[in-house]
């Protein structure tokens, strides 16, 4: 009865490999929006020029002493102050529900081809000036180097020089010394 157990016990495992496993359900591609900062005075800078300007003119216009009456047909000679007509505090609200591109004018296909190309040659410049300062730098490191190993060779002449000419001193001093000491030994000999 133990044995029995024993074997229902017992399994195997095997290892497979080049195996992929797709996933089960398959999800639908989502389009993620990071919604922007609602537009209020306070930062106004961080918005594109064309938004900045409109949004000071129609403040600027908002803030006009001269209140208009409801438009009649305007004669193409007379001027009109539409952005009088709402008071500026009206204007900031209807501004904060603004896109930061709202005031951009509407290209078409060719104008926007044109401006991303301007926008790839200037970055392609700045790409080109960044690459010539890196080779003016590393031009210098290397100058740098260079002048370094040649430093490092004349100190280490100079100290192979010390030190053989340290050497031969030395050798010359225990030659004397055993010579002396030689010397002294015959006449202590001698004695």
């Amino acid at each position: 009865a133990s044995d029995s157990r024993l074997v229902d016990k017992e399994f195997t495992s095997q290892i497979l490999s080049g195996v992929r496993f797709a996933p089960l359900v398959t999800l639908p591609s989502l389009t993620t929006t990071i919604p922007s900062s609602v537009w209020n005075p306070s930062i106004q800078r961080s918005y594109p020029p064309d938004f900045q300007q409109a949004s000071m003119e129609l403040l600027l216009c908002s803030n006009s002493c001269i209140n208009q009456p409801p438009p009649r047909q305007p004669r193409p000679d007379e001027l009109f102050n539409a952005a009088a007509m709402l008071p500026r505090a009206l204007w900031v609200e209807i501004l904060s529900y603004t896109h930061r591109k709202w005031f951009e004018p509407e290209q078409n296909e060719t104008e926007y081809l044109k401006r991303r190309l301007r926008e790839e040659k200037a970055k392609a410049a700045q790409a080109e000036r960044s690459r010539k300062e890196a080779d003016e730098r590393c031009l210098a490191l290397e100058r740098e180097c260079a002048l370094s190993r040649l430093l490092a060779r004349r100190w280490q002449s100079r100290l192979n020089a010390l030190l053989s000419q340290q050497d031969q001193q030395g050798d010359d001093g225990q030659r004397s010394e055993l010579f002396d000491g030689g010397a002294r030994g015959i006449n202590l000999d001698n004695r």
